[in-house]
Parts: C-alpha cells; sequence; structure tokens
C-alpha cells in the first residue's frame, strides 16, 4: 500500500501519467490504483467512477488556461487591450500545449469532447470574462453600444480556428498569426464603430 497520504491532487497527477502511458481509451481507474499502489477502493473515496476522475483531470487542465485569463480581468487596462489579451491568452496557452506535448493535448482535447458539462462551465466562464470585459468597454465609451454577452459568444466563435483542438492542424501554418490579426481588426471594427 501507498506509503504517503492520498489526496485529489496526487490521484490526478497519477491519471496523468496513466493517460500519457497508455492514452484515453485504454487508461482506467485500476490502472491510477495500481500506478499509486493503492487499491481502486481507495480512489472511490475521491472519485465515484473512470468518468468522475476523467472529468477531474479535464477540469483541471482547462482550469490552467483560465486561471491566468481571470488574473487579466483584474488589470487596470484599456477595455479593448484587456479584450486582446484575454483572447490571446487563450490561443497561445492551447497551442503552446499543443507543440510542447501533441499526445497529452490529444488526450486532453479527447477528454474535454466527452466530458460536455465541464467544458460546457469552461466555456461559459470564458464568456463571462469577454462579456465584462465588453461591458466595461461600453462603459468607458470604448464599444458601441452592443449587446455584450451575445458579442462575447460571437468573439469566441469567430476565435475558435486559433483555439480549439479541432484546429491543432492549422496551428502549425506559419500564416496562422496573420489569420489571426485579420479577424481580430475586423471584430475591433465591429465593436468600435460608430452609427
Amino acid at each position: 500500500m501507498a506509503d504517503f497520504p492520498l489526496s485529489k491532487e496526487i490521484i490526478l497527477d497519477k491519471a496523468e501519467e496513466v493517460l500519457r502511458r497508455f492514452g484515453p481509451a485504454k487508461a482506467n481507474l485500476l490502472d491510477v490504483a495500481r500506478a499509486l499502489n493503492v487499491s481502486h477502493a481507495a480512489i472511490y473515496k475521491y472519485y465515484s467512477s473512470k468518468t468522475a476522475l476523467r472529468d477531474a483531470v479535464t477540469e483541471r487542465w482547462l482550469d490552467r488556461i483560465t486561471e491566468p485569463m481571470n488574473a487579466i480581468i483584474s488589470l487596470n487596462l484599456p477595455p479593448e487591450v484587456k479584450l486582446f489579451q484575454l483572447v490571446e491568452h487563450l490561443i497561445k496557452s492551447k497551442q503552446q500545449s499543443s507543440l510542447a506535448d501533441p499526445e497529452m493535448f490529444a488526450t486532453y482535447a479527447t477528454l474535454a469532447s466527452e466530458a460536455r458539462e465541464v467544458l460546457e462551465l469552461h466555456l461559459t466562464h470564458i464568456v463571462d470574462l469577454l462579456t465584462l470585459t465588453i461591458e466595461h468597454g461600453i462603459t468607458a465609451g470604448t464599444f458601441n453600444g452592443i449587446e455584450p454577452r451575445e458579442t462575447a459568444q460571437a468573439i469566441l466563435i469567430a476565435t475558435s480556428r486559433f483555439h480549439h483542438p479541432s484546429h491543432a492542424q492549422d496551428w502549425l501554418n506559419p500564416e496562422i498569426h496573420y489569420s489571426f490579426n485579420v479577424v481580430w481588426n475586423l471584430l475591433m471594427k465591429g465593436l468600435t464603430q460608430r452609427s
């Protein structure tokens, strides 16, 4: 048996190692228990099922992406700069993860596609941050009187080619940064244009 106290973090760390070794299709709760040298019942005290454990791994990965975005929102920046930094961070974090460890990124992407509730909460949180920034921009007179939440959702959709895992192959194209700038400039024209 394990000679250390078990915790959710320790289990999640080991689950990531197991996922890296076996892949999402083959890795299971018993593999994690074996790797920790504990019974599968010990894992069940923390996670009620394989799905619950996989959802927790996914949630932690997505939280690593959004935590810096939470810090950006508190910065005293002009709204257009803050909005850009939020979207830029989302893009860079996914693209860097994909380049640094493509196999694990593919595993996370697979898990995220299966963890619909976790993914939905992640996307809602991002839309909330974008909405807050757009509202600030409207109040400051930087952005026109658009509907903030709908606009935030539109920005997320319009930039999805640059941060959605299904487009990871596109990120290898050297023209991807130029493409993003074209899309972003168009979005900013729409946000700042006066009727």
